[in-house]
């Protein structure tokens, strides 16, 4: 029986960097970790396949992975033609994203995750330096944020979860009006964080603590931010950083 994948892809640009909440779900019975043949006029930036599943039925398999991100579908709108529904879907949250996934192919024992990092050092066409440099990229994606507080690790389930206890710890050595002095991405209301951020999925901005908060940034941006406030008010026991 010929081999039957599943995928979950992400857009990255030329600098081998993500462009965050973007996943694409798809099928095939073929695969390459970068996937380059659905760009054809040569945008700066390809699909790269973060996620492979063999399975015995793909199109099921594709189906189910899709309906369990129905509601995150990217719809792209026409003023002069009929709306077109895609295989992409944001998901803000990348982690809910997988732990979703990791559900739902745990149900199934004819899903098995191909190890990519592993199809990557047997690729005879890549050289060495764009091996490694893809593989860092990959690795990327699955880091996660972590944090201690006096000693005691308080990482939450997702990252955006840590970042805003992170936010909240320094509140409460300061106080939320010091972070909003110190952090655009803090504000009073959801209209004020809004405003400032207009093109955000609305996903993208929480509300926490009776505060609001954009959590739309990466992991790696994410933790720059907390540490800059950390150094900034001088606070001493909390530590964050990434989980690879």
């Amino acid at each position: 029986m010929e081999k039957q994948y599943v995928y979950i892809g992400r857009l990255i640009n030329h600098k081998n960097e993500f462009i965050d909440g973007y996943y694409k779900l798809g099928k095939t019975k073929h695969y390459t970790i970068r996937e380059t043949q659905l760009n054809s006029t040569h945008l700066p930036i390809d699909v790269l396949l973060e996620r492979v599943f063999e399975t015995e039925d793909m199109v099921r398999t594709e189906g189910l992975l899709q309906t369990c991100f129905e509601d995150y579908r990217v719809i792209k709108k026409y003023d002069d033609k009929k709306d077109k529904r895609t295989e992409w879907f944001f998901v803000d949250d990348e982690e809910k994203l997988h732990g979703r996934i990791d559900k739902l192919v745990g149900l199934f024992k004819d899903i098995k995750e191909v190890d990519l990092i592993n199809d990557i050092n047997k690729d005879f066409e890549t050289t060495k330096e764009e091996k490694q440099e893809l593989i860092k990229t990959f690795r990327k994606s699955k880091s996660r944020l972590f944090l201690t507080y006096n000693g005691e690790d308080v990482s939450q389930e997702t990252s955006t979860d840590t970042f805003m206890l992170c936010l909240k710890k320094i509140a409460g050595h300061t106080s939320w009006e010091t972070v909003m002095d110190n952090e655009i991405r803090v504000t009073k209301t959801l209209e004020e964080l809004r405003d400032r951020n207009p093109s955000a999925d609305s996903g993208q901005l929480k509300s926490y603590d009776g505060y609001a908060i954009f959590t739309g940034n990466n992991n790696e941006v994410k933790v720059k931010i907390l540490n800059k406030l950390i150094r900034k008010l001088n606070i001493k026991d909390l530590h964050v950083g990434i989980k690879k």
